[in-house]
Formats: structure tokens, sequence, C-alpha cells
């Protein structure tokens, strides 16, 4: 398309809501001085186990599929337990390295978020690392393996059970995949290392609080370095709030923490799920005086408390944890959910008036709790520890716990992986050992016992911030309950009696009303109206509780359609029944039997990247001729015409997916539902058919984000303009932003949304040239409208 005239000269520099010149001053622009690149596209991937030269080489793609990340082993998904045979495979891509990057003895790090379960990456035919367990990340240096242009990076994946890798078992899924975001990060020498910033607030009120950040520091040179750290806290805005810095000798080849703490911040804004107010945390690195790494980190002002008397007090204020518990794994994707579906999650169990999440029964996604802190959901991050016991075949159904050594010292590597990587974060409140572990496996309790005092130790000692928890302790609960700091009860039949003082720890009901329903009835279950349920009673001594649960899961033993939302993630009765519970919303018309007349198609996002992190969830509605939704359940397909995006359907192109009767992955009371990603740029048409019923469609665009997306200058400039009913893309020249013509010549009000859809400016101009504000990062949407 071409670039649009421009009429007028004037430039108006961008200033965000109530900003004045006087304090442009303090806008804080980080430096980038190190490079993310995303690496979810342009993959293979082959469903068997070969030979590790075979993998590495790259040379033959007979079977090997184009796929891109996230991407599980089952696609198309629709609830299985466990992969089908066989449960081992191989990823593999090729990955340019520019010659700079070696001339300067650059660090070189590839970053996994999970990979199920036990993962082997080679580079160039080396064996990188090995990583056991499917629910924390890891990162590897490749430094030593990496050259000058192109490299091959293969990923072993085996996802058979192991009965020394945590979780030996589990009512939920179990399937192979780099199912979470991969990333190449290329550092100097002397840097921050992986998730290597440790952020709290010691002294923390509405009147002040203070920051302390300690802050690992590698030296990979071959000199000693003499470091500056300097720690930079910013506002939601991007001003500056206070700064500090300290001075040490890190020696070469050696990792030195630095401890620093803030003078007091004046009236910090408090985190809270009410108001989810967030500062940012940017560490400065300095080798003398040059400027070597800048790495950022979330930070939320609050400060909570566990009590036996007052149940749980954020902010000195008591507050009733009302929740749920989530598991991952969404319709056709399996667990390889984007970062724009763990945003979905939170969201809609934000939007039925609850509170709080239990992250049943594994460490969730870095997204999930990026998710929690932005939204306001309080989140209990829970460890993969838990076991069944079910039937005589030991596989992924077995009890929580063994003896063997390798076993207990991956559950402790998973615990502190878990913690490192989720520690920043405001919204959890606490971190919960595993659940119902009661299920003992080959060990005795005692033998549970030692291993749950050992992960309590181990998380005190990694994050004295937080308490430590238990989930499903309502059996052996004094055994169970002892190591920790609060106790997590299951069931709805917990009464006051059977837990009041008898623990003398502070708790919660970690799970409750499990409905088995299939979400087609408008109530509660297990007695848990709030009017006459002992579990919902709101006891002094009771934190709060969690139903069970959010979603519609997988499940190894078929017990996964217990959700107040299903699997594609549309709300379910009994969500509206929280929802008007919770926040006095009164549910819709239910659907009945008619006859269709048309499909209404919608979107809950129309501009999406291509980079894997987003996605649209598509919903069609069954309507009669009048617009009333109906609960027939007709095949419907829908059909990306464009040909550029992706359906989960196993196919390499997936450009189109038809949804059969009324069951799982159909048309349940006349609504289908699938989340739709692409992974190339352009203009997307989806189109909606049913038999004879007019088809209908809408358009999503996908925008293009380079590979170094993760360092905010480099995101793609390129922007949405939406005024009245027309809509279309333009360009960014340089700092510019260019107007089409009609808008050329008038009073034009602007709002930026950055590459996460968060609002960072407003701006008003008279002319057709408006010049960006400085700190106004990743810019990807603009709206403008005309005014007067």
């Amino acid at each position: 398309m071409k670039n649009p005239r421009i009429a007028k000269s004037t430039y108006l520099l961008l200033l965000m809501t109530g900003m004045v010149l006087s304090v442009q001053s303090q806008q804080y622009t980080p430096p980038q001085l190190r490079t993310v690149r995303n690496l979810n596209r342009n993959w293979q991937f082959i469903r068997q186990d070969v030979a590790v030269s075979q993998a590495t080489a790259a040379t033959d793609p007979s079977g090997w599929a184009e796929v891109n990340l996230p991407h599980s082993f089952d696609i198309p998904y629709w609830r299985v337990g466990k992969a089908d045979d066989p449960a081992q495979g191989w990823y593999r891509r090729h990955v340019a390295v520019d010659q700079d990057v070696i001339d300067a003895k650059k660090r070189v790090f590839i970053e996994f978020e999970a990979a199920f379960q036990y993962a082997q990456v080679y580079v160039n035919g080396q064996l990188a690392g090995t990583h056991a367990g499917g629910y924390t990340g890891f990162s590897f240096d490749i430094s030593n393996s990496i050259k000058a242009g192109d490299n091959v990076v293969a990923v072993r994946l085996d996802a058979r059970w192991v009965d020394t890798i945590a979780p030996r078992s589990g009512e939920h899924v179990f399937i192979g995949g780099i199912y979470r975001n991969v990333y190449l990060a290329i550092t100097n020498p002397l840097h921050v290392t992986w998730y290597g910033t440790f952020v709290s607030t010691p002294q923390v009120s509405a009147a002040s609080a203070t920051v302390k950040v300690k802050t690992e520091i590698r030296n990979d040179g071959v000199a000693d370095a003499n470091c500056t750290v300097k720690t930079v806290v910013v506002d939601s805005t991007g001003m500056r709030v206070t700064s500090f810095e300290s001075i040490r000798n890190v020696a070469a080849g050696a990792t030195v923490m630095f401890v620093q703490t803030s003078d007091p911040v004046a009236n910090p804004h408090l985190w809270s799920p009410s108001s989810p107010y967030l500062y940012k945390v940017y560490t400065e690195v300095y080798n003398g005086t040059a400027a070597v790494d800048n790495f950022g980190s979330p930070l939320g002002f609050r400060w909570i408390k566990w009590t036996t008397t007052n149940g749980f007090e954020l902010n000195g204020e008591r507050l009733w944890l009302q929740g749920a518990n989530a598991h991952q794994d969404h319709a056709g994707w399996g667990d390889a959910a984007t970062n724009a579906g763990q945003y979905r999650d939170v969201k809609l169990i934000k939007d039925c008036g609850m509170n709080f999440i239990r992250g049943s029964h594994y460490p969730k996604a870095p997204a999930f709790s990026d998710a929690c802190d932005r939204i306001g959901v309080c989140f209990w991050s829970e460890m993969c520890y838990w076991g069944l016991q079910y039937g005589s075949t030991p596989i992924w159904n077995s009890g929580a716990h063994t003896n063997k050594e390798a076993f207990k010292k991956n559950l402790l590597d998973q615990t502190r992986e878990m913690i490192r990587i989720h520690r920043n974060h405001p919204s959890i409140i606490a971190w919960s050992m595993g659940n119902e572990l009661w299920f003992m496996g080959d060990g005795s309790i005692n033998d549970v016992v030692a291993m749950l005092t050992s992960m309590a130790n181990l998380t005190r000692t990694e994050d004295s911030t937080r308490q430590v928890g238990v989930g499903g302790t309502q059996l052996y609960s004094n055994e169970l309950s002892g190591p920790v700091d609060i106790s997590g009860f299951n069931g709805g039949w917990v009464n006051g009696a059977d837990i009041n003082g008898s623990v003398g720890k502070p708790t919660l009901v970690a799970e409750y009303g499990s409905c088995t329903d299939g979400g087609t009835g408008y109530q509660g279950c297990w007695g848990d109206n709030i009017q006459d349920s002992p579990s919902h009673t709101q006891y002094g001594w009771r934190a709060g509780g969690a139903i069970w649960c959010a979603f519609d899961h997988g499940s190894n033993i078929g017990t996964g359609l217990m959700g107040m939302i299903n699997n594609a993630r549309v709300p379910q009765k009994r969500w509206y029944f929280y929802r008007n519970l919770y926040l006095g919303i009164a549910p819709p018309t239910w659907p009945a039997n008619g006859t269709p007349a048309k499909l209404k198609l919608t979107t809950d996002r129309d501009i999406i990247t291509d980079d894997g992190l987003s996605d649209a969830q598509l919903m069609v509605e069954v309507q009669d001729a009048s617009g009333k939704w109906l609960s027939n359940s007709p095949d419907i397909t829908l059909t990306d015409l464009s040909g550029l995006g992706a359906f989960p359907t196993g196919s390499p192109t997936g450009t189109a997916i038809t949804f059969h009767g009324s069951g799982e992955g159909g048309v349940p009371n006349g609504q289908a539902a699938i989340e739709f990603r692409s992974y190339n740029a352009g203009t997307v048409t989806i189109e909606a058919s049913s038999g004879s019923l007019p088809k209908t469609s809408l358009d999503i665009t996908v925008l293009h984000v380079a590979e170094e997306m993760a360092v905010a200058s480099a995101v793609a400039p390129v922007v949405r303009t939406t005024y009245g009913p027309r809509e279309q893309i333009v360009t960014v020249a340089g700092s510019h932003i260019r107007l089409p013509d009609t808008m050329s010549d008038g009073k034009v009000v602007v709002s930026l949304f950055d590459i996460k859809g968060r609002m960072i400016g407003t701006m008003v101009n008279n002319g057709g040239l408006i010049r960006r504000r400085n700190g106004a990062q990743g810019i990807t949407v603009v709206k403008a409208r005309m005014v007067k």
C-alpha cells in the first residue's frame, strides 16, 4: 500500500495523558543491551526416535513435518489422557547467528519455557544440556557450540512415564511437546543470569515502601570486571520512581550476588485484585563505564499475611479468596496454548467475580503469572508432587512418592526452578508443595513428610517473603500440615469442626464443588451456595476456597468434565451462576431448540501477531431468523480463506476445521469455538458455513513481529488505525506515524497500544504527521478518531 500523502508538516510532541513538559526528563527509556529472539517459527517435527546424527544434520526433510511453537505431540487434541504411542519425538530448526556475535565473544543462550518432559538439546550435533520435568523452564549456554552463519538446533523429547521424574501421575494429561515459547538470548560476557533478579519489598505500606533487589551477575569474560549494577524502578507509565546502584569486582568465571535496597518510595500504588497496579524494575549492568546489559523484572507493592484468626490479609485488610482451580490444556491445541490463551484463561476466571486461582497441580507458564499480575488475581503456584495409585499398571497411575534419590532430587530441582521463574510476580501469594500426598506410592507417610519438609525448607531458603502451603490435606492432616505454613483441604464437605484448630495453621478449601453434569446445570455443586455451605462459610480462620474446577480438561482416568468453562474456553451455565452470585449480573436467556437461520461469527480480538504469542478465539453461534441463540448442534465449518493461518487439525496447512454434533469438539448448546493462530502476516478472512445456512465471515489482521521481538524497540513498526466505520493498516516512518489523507486536515485524538494490548499513551494532533513519544515502546496498534 502506498504511503498516505502528508498534508501538513506540523509536529506534536507526544505526551502521556496528564504529563507535562517539566517531567519529561523523568521518563525512562531502557537501554537495549541484550538481544532476545523469539524462536517459535519454522521448526520441523518428527514423531519418532531417530539417530542423533540424522536429527541434527537437518539435510533430509523426509518424514519431518513443518510446525510452529507452541506445539504438542497430539494435535488435534480433544481431551486425551496421555500421548499416543510413540511418546518420543524430535524438533529441529535453523538459527542464523551474525559474525559480529562471534567476534564480540557474546554469550548465547537457548531458553525454553517448558518441554514435556525429558529434553535433550543439541546444537550443531553437540549436546548442550538435558532437563527432566515438563512444567518448568530451563536455559543452556550454547556459546561454545554456536557458529557464525547457519546453525541447527535439535531437541529430543521423551514423554514416557519415568518413576524418577515428578509427577508420577495425576488426573490430567501427559503429552509430549515444546508446548511453551523458546527464545535465543544474546548477552555480553558480563550479564544478569537467567531469571537472575529477585525483587521484593521488605517494608511496604500505603505511605512508604522500599525495594530490595538481589541480582545474580555472571562474568564469562577472560578478565575480572569492575561491575556496577544500577537498578531503576519505573511506574506503569514508564516514569522513573527511584534508582540505586552498587559496585563490586566480579572475577572471570565467577557469579556474584549484588544485594541492594532502595530509599523509601513515598505513597506507592498498592497492587490488589481491585487495583492491579504494576511497576517495573530495570537492572543496568556496567563493566567499568561501559553499559553491557539491561534486564527487566515485574514489581508490585503489596503485603500479605496468613493467620489462623483472620484468614488471608492483603495490604492490611482481610480478603476472602474466592476462586477456581485451573488446568492448562485447550481444545485442539492441548497444552500448547499461546500467551494470549493464558491471558484468556485468567480473564475468564476474573470476569465471573473471582479473585483467586489455584494453579493445579503443576507450575504454570510465565505468561499465566503475568496475566494474574495484570488482571488482578491472587495466584497459588503449585508443584507437581501428586499421585493416584489407580489400577495395577504404574504408568501415569502411580502414587505421589518413591524413595529413589533421583526422584527426590528432581522434586527439589523443579521446586527451585518454579520459584526462580515466578518469584517476582506480586500475584503469587503462596508456594504450594503439591496435592493429596496421602497417595504415597512405595513410601510411607513418614517418607512423604520428610520429602515435604525438604521441599518446604528449600522454598523458605529460596524465597522467605512468602509462606509455604500444600493442598489436599484432609487425610493425615496433622502430618502433612506439619512442615508447611498453610493447609489446603480438598472437598466441599469440609466443615468447621473438621479443621478449626485441628492443625493450628491457616487454612483454605483448596478444592470444592466437583460438578459432573457436563456444564448443563445453573447451580453450584456439593452444597456450595453461599448461604448453606460450610465450604463457603467465611469463618474468620478460613482464607477462602477454590472450586473444582475452572475448565473442562483432559484426564487419564476420564474425570475432566467438571469445568464451569468448557475446553474451548466457552462459559457454561455454572460460570453464569458464579458471575450472578459474585457480581449480580443476571444470566442470559438460555438457548432452546429451534429452526436455524443464520450463524453469528465473532472473535475476541481482531489483531494478532505472527510469533506464536498471540491468537484469536473464534466463536460461532447458531441463531434463528430473529437472532435468537439456539441450542441446535449442526455441523459447522470454519475456513481461513487467506490460507495464512492455522487451526489445530494436525494438517500441515490446517486452514479449515469442522465441528460435528454436540459432543467434545462439536457444537454444544449451539456454540462452537476454537483458538486460531497465524505465523504469517497479512489480512485473514475467516468464513463460517453450515449446510444451506448463509455463510458469514470476519477479518483478522496478523501483524509481523521480527524475531528480535523481546527488545521493545525492535517490534516491527506496523500500526492499525481505526476511525468511524473504516479500518486500515498504515505505516510508520522512523519516529513518525503517517495518517491517511482522510484524517490529515482535522483534529485527531489518537490512543497508542503496545504489543500486549496495553494503552501506553494518548495524543492530539492537527496535522498528518505525528511524532511518537520516545518512551512509547513497541507501538503496534493506533486507534484514532476525528473530532471537531
